[in-house]
């Protein structure tokens, strides 16, 4: 059946697949066991934070940053007031939190209501406050998100009368002291509760007014309660290298242990008796000046306080110690460290030693690794003295107070076996273990991968269950989409310590699926593929097939973790989706046909000009035209290839006027003109948001209100990604993700360029690590360190693409945008060189021919636009035997114009099928409902005249693509 093109277009609708992913355990096992390096983390986040004329991050910018920002929506609000038109910028529908419902993030703060133990409440790292009324089966956050949310203890007053006051603390010095460099997560003071958890104010006199000096609470590990105190409520906080008191709500506080520290400071701990009996401990790895404080302390009242000696082999140096009573006997209580354990008898003053019963290693997967005392945490069995817990990467458990190694049970964290993988329903890196009043069997642990519990912490296999229901704490580096097609559903994000994870379901609560393991880097996905990537470089491919995308090997360019930043960045091509670029030390590796799942050696490389030990930190591509490749440094460089189809040389765009010595964090082109070139960089103090109009040859800033002060000095927020959506053919919105949020600009106008937050009372002032839009639909999503990811969408003009892949080196699928939203099908015409193709009105083309090609789209709602343009220079195919896509058998071939096909068994359901013309032109099309892999399929070009034609065979699990070359004489 022959066809001619006719102005009619039919509007399609696809229905969307169900995907799934098929992991590699292999690759997971390799990616978690390179997982845990806290210090190499924050190594990656202080080199994008620190401002770079003091190398120091701002203390208390944190609180600075988001007071300039309340003041600056204020002055919005008055603006939109006054202004008819405003500058507010609307999105088409509200931005939705899509969690991920299943996933939870970093939990140092975990407790029970005494008066109600349905009543759980728990504290993310930089998620807030989440409080349960069913004992996690369900979630709501209580903290506002213009409120510090590092939370990282809480507790409840128990006493009559008292229990609806709670409190919490925030600023997470992660077991390290801080360096002279700078503070991480650092906290604002103390919050309190009077109605039981519901809401939360911050108690003014524990906020820090300073930007250059740590406040008392500015990093806190511990805050506890004197219950046998009837008459006044006694709080003692453990903070840095000292402890503190209070007994009026933190209107005075007395330091009352390690007043002559100074320095930095170390993450000191506390405990407390039934009897008022006050233990601490302050670490001396990083100095505490002269004539210190420092060590394990003990006191009757909290104010007048013992030093109790040290025993043998107790380190000379050493970092954070948790100490915990024994509740059956509070003579005795244990002092855990990063590589030691000891038990302390008050009524002899003796310590006995345990530490080799807990099988300290410095393999994270098996006994016990504190990670330089990032995870920390012991507890005695509230219904047995002898059973003891031992927290690290792993949870460690002992029927005799670790008195013996033998006893001793992994029963949580990794698997137990020596190789990565978390323990069934369970997670590494434990940080603190609640157990139920009313049976102390079932236990609650607080970890990097949130909560979860056990029913029996006593069995011999202990089995847990994930209460992260709604518990949307996840800390996600990164996020992407698949920009194709309309109303497609697919999101894959890396998160910290959780691996990468995807979802296939336009519903908030659907549970997401696991692609790869250890810290979830940057991800992708491509018309055909997943990508994923975990710390250091190392990566996955999953490639679709029948639906479900199927883990290949490690596709990482190198095994050497130094060649790679922490969280590494690649990409995979705009256009031809099958190049990938990957970020290393001083140059990129690249490939032009990632299907072939190169490893190791089976890379190509561009050396950048001038970087040689500069890690590359950003890289991007270009839509029309394609094939120009933009990358940046940690340094500031920025660096340019204006054809990746033959690349000959790499220019450096870097300007005078940019950042120096700062970290570019991401880099965006605009879709419609190469030239045009947005860039970012994640330092404080400094301008953060650059423009280039011409190719990168000059820039100009538009961060305007984003900084305080027009020289980029100040409480700014910092810069982490950026992206353009096109409103048509002129105009767009410019998104920045920032560490107050999500900001959005209609209108540039240079450094007076004004940027309104998005979403303030959905997103807030959470940090948006990430964000990525899709110009077909106005799809935006929000990749956040601590609330997981947000998806909302824009009204913006018709903006249609294409893209490609190669089947050959003189054949290539040109795909044009789908849609998979009823009653907002496309119609489709495609042109080369200008001129219409006959027949050709699906989404897809073959191309065989030299020339240039784009589709005119017609979208069922009204608009019209058409795409980029995609330029081929193939050679001229004369022979069946020149490279093609061959995945059946022809005979004849060349032919006089019968052709005789066997294909594959996938077709036996029927397929479609088309033939296309060496110009380009469809010629045949058709569909057949079944199909006998004993039989030919028959192709009859007789009519036709002599020349090389393309079958194109096609059904949901397979597709081929075939020549065919007639030839009568």
């Amino acid at each position: 059946m022959y066809f001619e093109y006719q102005s009619f277009r039919s509007f399609k609708v696809n229905t969307e697949p169900q995907f799934t992913i098929n992991q590699n355990e292999g690759l997971n096992e390799e990616a978690e066991a390179e997982s845990e390096n806290p210090q190499k983390r924050l190594a990656y986040e202080m080199d994008m934070l620190k401002d770079p004329s003091t190398g120091k991050i701002p203390f208390d910018i944190r609180h600075k940053e988001l007071s300039y920002v309340r003041e600056l929506n204020q002055i919005e609000r008055i603006n939109i007031r006054s202004s008819a038109a405003g500058i507010s910028q609307t999105n088409a529908s509200p931005f939705v939190n899509f969690g991920p419902f299943n996933i939870g993030g970093r939990t140092r703060a975990l407790a029970i209501d005494v008066t109600d133990e349905n009543i759980l409440i728990a504290g993310g790292i930089s998620g807030g406050v989440w409080r349960s009324t069913d004992q996690g089966a369900t979630w709501t956050r209580t903290t506002n998100f213009d409120q510090i949310p590092s939370v990282t203890t809480i507790v409840q007053d128990k006493r009559a009368g008292k229990t609806a006051n709670w409190y919490y603390a925030t600023g997470e010095n992660i077991g390290n002291s801080v360096s002279e460099t700078g503070a991480f997560y650092l906290g604002d003071g103390i919050y309190k509760s009077t109605d039981g958890g519901v809401s939360w104010s911050l108690l003014e006199g524990t906020a820090t007014n300073s930007i250059t000096t740590l406040g008392k609470f500015s990093l806190v590990n511990k805050i506890a309660i004197d219950y046998s105190n009837q008459t006044e409520t006694e709080i003692y906080v453990a903070g840095l290298s000292k402890i503190y008191r209070t007994l009026d709500d933190f209107q005075t506080v007395t330091t009352v242990l390690g007043l002559p520290n100074t320095g930095v400071g170390n993450s000191a701990d506390i405990a407390i008796a039934t009897d008022g009996t006050v233990i601490a401990s302050i670490p001396n790895k990083s100095s505490n000046g002269t004539n210190p404080e420092e060590g394990i302390f003990i006191s009757p009242d909290g104010i007048t306080w013992t030093s109790i000696t040290l025993p043998a082999g107790w380190p000379s140096t050493f970092r954070r110690v948790e100490l915990a009573f024994d509740p059956h006997d509070e003579n005795f209580f244990y002092a855990l460290g990063e590589t030691f354990f000891y038990k302390y008898d008050r009524s002899t003053s003796t310590w006995t030693t345990l530490t080799d019963n807990i099988n300290v290693n410095e393999e994270s997967v098996q006994g016990f690794d504190a990670q330089g005392g990032y995870n920390l945490e012991v507890a005695v069995h509230p219904g047995n003295q002898n059973t003891v817990y031992v927290g690290g990467t792993n949870l460690l458990r002992s029927p005799n107070g670790f008195t013996t190694a033998t006893d001793r049970k992994h029963i949580g964290g990794y698997t137990g076996t020596g190789t990565a993988g978390p323990y069934t329903n369970h997670h590494p890196d434990i940080h603190t273990l609640s157990f139920l009043p009313s049976d102390a069997k079932k236990m609650f642990t607080g970890s990097d991968g949130g909560i979860h519990k056990t029913n029996d912490n006593t069995a011999s296999t202990v089995v847990w269950s994930s209460l992260n229901n709604g518990y949307v704490t996840s800390q996600f580096y990164t996020v992407d989409l698949y920009r194709g097609d309309r109303g497609d559903n697919q999101i894959i994000g890396g998160m910290q310590d959780n691996g990468t994870w995807a979802l296939f379901q336009n519903d908030p609560t659907s549970s997401w699926i696991q692609a790869y393991g250890g810290d979830g880097a940057f991800s992708a996905i491509s018309y055909n593929a997943l990508y994923a990537s975990a710390q250091e470089g190392q990566m996955g491919r999953f490639e679709l097939v029948d639906n479900t995308y199927q883990a290949s090997e490690n596709i990482s360019p190198s095994d050497d973790d130094e060649e790679f930043l922490f969280i590494n960045p690649f990409i995979v091509d705009r256009v031809n989706q099958d190049r990938m670029y990957v970020a290393a030390k001083g140059k990129i590796y690249y490939t032009y046909d990632i299907r072939e799942n190169p490893g190791k050696g089976e890379w190509e490389e561009i050396n950048g000009t001038g970087i040689t030990s500069q890690p590359v930190s950003a890289l991007a591509t270009s839509v029309q035209p394609e094939g120009v490749l933009y990358f940046g440094t940690t340094t500031g460089r920025l660096q340019k290839i204006s054809n990746t189809k033959e690349i000959t040389t790499v220019e450096n765009i870097s300007a005078s006027n940019l950042p120096q010595n700062a970290s570019i964090t991401s880099i965006a082109v605009d879709p419609r003109d190469a030239s045009r070139v947005f860039v970012t960089f994640g330092n404080y103090g400094i301008i953060s948001v650059w423009m280039s109009e011409d190719g990168g040859q000059t820039w100009a800033s538009i961060s305007g209100n984003l900084e305080e002060n027009a020289n980029g000095s100040g409480n700014g927020s910092s810069v982490r990604s950026i992206e353009i959506l096109p409103n048509g053919t002129s105009g767009e919105k410019v998104f920045v993700g920032t560490s107050t949020g999500l900001y959005m600009t209609s209108s540039l106008n240079g450094a007076s360029t004004v940027w309104t937050q998005q979403a303030p009372n959905i997103i807030g002032n959470s940090i948006v690590n990430m964000v990525k839009v899709r110009p077909i639909d106005g799809k935006v999503i929000a990749a956040t360190h601590g609330s997981g990811v947000f998806v909302g969408y824009y009204d913006t003009g018709f903006n249609p693409e294409i893209n490609y892949s190669m089947t050959g080196e003189n054949s290539a699928v040109l795909r044009a945008n789908q849609s998979y939203n009823t009653g907002e099908g496309f119609g489709f015409k495609w042109f080369k060189d200008g001129e219409v193709i006959t027949g050709q009105t699906g989404a897809e083309l073959v191309v065989t021919a030299t020339g240039t090609y784009k589709c005119e789209v017609t979208d069922q709602l009204g608009p019209v636009a058409f795409t980029n343009e995609v330029s081929f220079d193939f050679d001229v195919v004369a022979s069946i035997d020149d490279p093609l896509q061959v995945d059946a058998q022809v005979s004849p071939n060349p032919s006089n114009g019968v052709f005789n096909v066997n294909l594959d068994a996938a077709y036996t359901t029927g397929f479609d099928y088309s033939i296309v013309s060496s110009n380009g032109n469809q010629v045949v099309t058709g569909k057949k409902e079944f199909y006998n892999t004993e039989e030919r399929f028959q192709v009859n070009l007789s009519s036709m005249p002599d020349g090389l034609y393309i079958l194109n065979v096609n059904n949901d699990k397979r597709r081929d693509v075939i020549k065919l070359l007639k030839q009568t004489n």
